[in-house]
C-alpha cells in the first residue's frame, strides 16, 4: 500500500480491538481507529472520513449490516467489509445485497485483511483514473455514474478502460435495465474519439430492409418503382 488508507474497525469485543489496533497500527500505511458499535462509528465518521469500514456483524446497539445500510446512504464512497463469526449463508446474502464489498468469516488472519485493503485500494485508483471530459459542455463523465462496489463492478471498470484505448467494435449484452447505455458512454468518453459525436441509434425502429440504407445511405435509384397494370 503506497499511500495512507484511512480505515475504521468496528467490533464490541474489546480484545478483539487491542488485537486490531496492535497489529494494523504498526502499518504506516493504515490510519487506524477503532469503535466499539454501529452508533459510534457513525458518530466517528463525521470527524474521520474514513476509506474502509471493517465491521462485526453481531453487535449492540446498532449491528454490522445496520451500519452499512446508514453508511451506504450517508457516506456512499466508503467501502465497508462484514466481519462474522456465524458464517451462515443468509447472512452473507443479506450484506452483499446491501452492498458490502466483501465478507470475511472470524476468525481471520492478517494477511487476509492486508490483502484486502489492497485490493480495495486498487479499485480506488481505477475509481480516480475513470474522469473522463466529454465534449458535452465540457461536464465530467465517472465511473460513479455506474452504481455500485461489487468487486465484479470493478472487472467491468477496467474492461471499459482495456476497450476504450483501441479500435476494435465492443458488442455489449445485458438485459433491459442493466447499464448499457451507461458502459457505451463510458467506453466512448474513455476513448481519444471522446471529443467527437457519439451516435446513438435505435435499431428496433428500424425496418430490417431498410437498416442498411438508413445508417450508410443508399445509391440514387437503388430503389426502383415498377407499376403494373
Amino acid at each position: 500500500m503506497s499511500s495512507t488508507t484511512r480505515l475504521l474497525f468496528v467490533d464490541d469485543e474489546g480484545p478483539i480491538r487491542r488485537l486490531f489496533r496492535s497489529v494494523m497500527g504498526q502499518d504506516e500505511s493504515v490510519l487506524l481507529e477503532t469503535v466499539s458499535d454501529g452508533k459510534e462509528a457513525l458518530k466517528k465518521l463525521k470527524t474521520f472520513p474514513a476509506d474502509i469500514v471493517i465491521t462485526d456483524m453481531k453487535m449492540p446497539k446498532m449491528g454490522g449490516l445496520a451500519l452499512l445500510e446508514e453508511i451506504r446512504i450517508r457516506y456512499p464512497d466508503i467501502f465497508v467489509v462484514i466481519l462474522t463469526a456465524y458464517g451462515s449463508i443468509e447472512d452473507a446474502v443479506k450484506a452483499m445485497k446491501a452492498e458490502a464489498y466483501d465478507y470475511i468469516l472470524k476468525p481471520f488472519d492478517f494477511d487476509t485483511i492486508r490483502r484486502m485493503i489492497d485490493k480495495i485500494t486498487d479499485h480506488k485508483k481505477i475509481l480516480q483514473k475513470s474522469i473522463f471530459l466529454g465534449k458535452e459542455r465540457r461536464k465530467k463523465y465517472r465511473f460513479e455514474n455506474i452504481i455500485g462496489q461489487n468487486p465484479k463492478i470493478f472487472h467491468v471498470f477496467q474492461k471499459i478502460m482495456d476497450v476504450a484505448e483501441t479500435d476494435v467494435t465492443v458488442l455489449i449484452n445485458g438485459e433491459t435495465g442493466t447499464g448499457k447505455e451507461l458502459i457505451t458512454n463510458s467506453i466512448h468518453f474513455g476513448s481519444p474519439r471522446r471529443f467527437q459525436p457519439l451516435i446513438k441509434v435505435n435499431c428496433a425502429a428500424l425496418t430490417e430492409t431498410l437498416i442498411n440504407s438508413e445508417l450508410f445511405g443508399h445509391e440514387k435509384g437503388a430503389f426502383t418503382a415498377m407499376a403494373f397494370t
